[in-house]
Formats: structure tokens, C-alpha cells, sequence
């Protein structure tokens, strides 16, 4: 890695790499990436391929979080997302029988 300039890699660089590759990922490949880069930043510090450590000029990836159970849907809103399906349709026929209880109308 000598030689390929490393040694003069700066935060706006860094920021710059960010904000173009987050534009076009999902939510959990930019988290991936950031972890990633945060790794590959602490590494080259430590093997001295850079004087400062830049990783601290990564954020953190903020972590995903379980919000709890989903609520259930009330009688009245199952019985209104059936009647939405369109059974003239082969999605619409898929998505109505996948009601429960099987049978029930």
C-alpha cells in the first residue's frame, strides 16, 4: 500500500466518499458500508498507512431497534382490507386467501 497516498487522506475526503455512495444504497447496505469504512479506517491507522486516526470521522451507524409487537388489526379493518382485494385478479385472489381463519368469509 505504500505509495498510494493514503498518507494524505482527509475527513472532507472521507465525507465526500460518503455522500455520494449513500446516495444510491438501501438503509442497511449504508449502515454495512459505514461499519465497514469505520473498520477499514481504525486498520490503516493502526498499521500506519495514515498518522491520524480518521475513523472517528466516520459517524456511527445508528443501530436498528425492535419498536415492539405490531397491533393487531381491528374486525372492522380486516373486513375492509378483504373487500379491497380485487378477486377478478389472479393478486387479488392470492390476497384474499391468504385471510385467516382459511374458510371464513
Amino acid at each position: 500500500m505504500e505509495g498510494c497516498g493514503l498518507e494524505r487522506l482527509e475527513p472532507r475526503q472521507i465525507n465526500a466518499f460518503l455522500i455520494a455512495e449513500c446516495a444510491h444504497r438501501s438503509i442497511g447496505s449504508t449502515k454495512n458500508m459505514v461499519i465497514a469504512l469505520r473498520v477499514l479506517m481504525r486498520f490503516l491507522y493502526l498499521e500506519g498507512y495514515t498518522s491520524v486516526s480518521l475513523a472517528g470521522t466516520v459517524p456511527r451507524a445508528i443501530p436498528w431497534r425492535d419498536s415492539g409487537r405490531s397491533q393487531a388489526l381491528e374486525p372492522g379493518q380486516v373486513s375492509r382490507l378483504l373487500a379491497s382485494c380485487d378477486r377478478r385478479t389472479a393478486a387479488g385472489r392470492r390476497d384474499f386467501a391468504t385471510r385467516w381463519p382459511p374458510g371464513s368469509s
